[in-house]
């Protein structure tokens, strides 16, 4: 973190974006602080840079407790449409100086970032303030500072797509045709191969006896069991052959 401060103040960082849970990072962060609520919608995991985004959050949850009132809670919402990421902070302030602040400067406070705490027209030696510009700057985005009645808000955009999540792996369809008569057992059996699994066959082989195909019947019956076909076509001509080992395919 030292090293990116050190970078990001002699202009010389670079954004490294990974995938992030934002949600998870900021409860991780946070932990039970009593202090501060997470007010968001659903949120994908986003490229970014945490470590960055962080950076601006957490200077910015310091002002706000700096600042506001200590009688309520500070609020970070979180919303997401794509491609962009709004982070606000919002505490609750002291009704009398946000009238001083309101005559002074309007609702809109955002070139107060830019400025010493003290009010001075010197370029922002304001920590928090330049963090949040120097993260807008870095990610493509924008903050401002507006001023309610009795409430700041503090809003930062930045750039963040989605993470590209990988392509659902589809598992072949493994199925079992039992059949006993020739033209459709063909029909079945040239349906073997792509896109079906290997794992795919026929039953019953031919020429067997009774108790030859009853016994393969058996074997049927325990091959569903360990190889969990996705799908059986069974037909209605052989059933009574398993129904003395239903027990064993239910």
């Amino acid at each position: 973190a030292r090293i990116m401060l050190r970078l990001i103040a002699r202009g010389e960082y670079s954004p490294v974006a990974s995938p992030v849970d934002l949600l998870a990072k900021l409860r991780e962060q946070l932990g039970q602080a009593s202090s501060i609520k997470i007010s968001h919608f659903e949120v994908p995991e986003l490229l970014l840079d945490w470590n960055l985004l962080w950076h601006a959050i957490s200077n910015a949850i310091s002002n706000a407790r700096k600042h506001g009132s200590k009688a309520r809670r500070i609020t970070i919402g979180i919303q997401y449409i794509d491609p962009t990421l709004v982070v606000q902070v919002s505490n609750a302030a002291d009704v009398k100086k946000q009238r001083k602040l309101l005559k002074q400067h309007g609702k809109n406070g955002t070139a107060l970032l830019h400025r010493r705490t003290d009010g001075s027209s010197a370029l922002s030696s304001n920590i928090g303030g330049r963090a949040l510009l120097e993260t807008a700057r870095l990610c493509a985005g924008s903050v401002s500072l507006r001023f309610g009645t009795d409430e700041t808000h503090l809003r930062l955009e930045v750039h963040a797509p989605c993470a590209a999540s990988p392509p659902p792996v589809v598992e072949p369809l493994s199925v079992f045709f039992l059949d006993d008569e020739p033209t459709m057992r063909r029909r079945y059996e040239a349906w073997l191969g792509p896109p079906l699994a290997r794992t795919s066959a026929v039953y019953p082989h031919l020429g067997l006896s009774p108790e030859e195909t009853d016994a393969q019947m058996l074997a049927f019956s325990r091959c569903v069991l360990s190889k969990r076909p996705s799908a059986v076509l069974l037909d209605q001509n052989l059933q009574s052959q398993l129904t003395r080992h239903e027990n064993l395919t239910t």
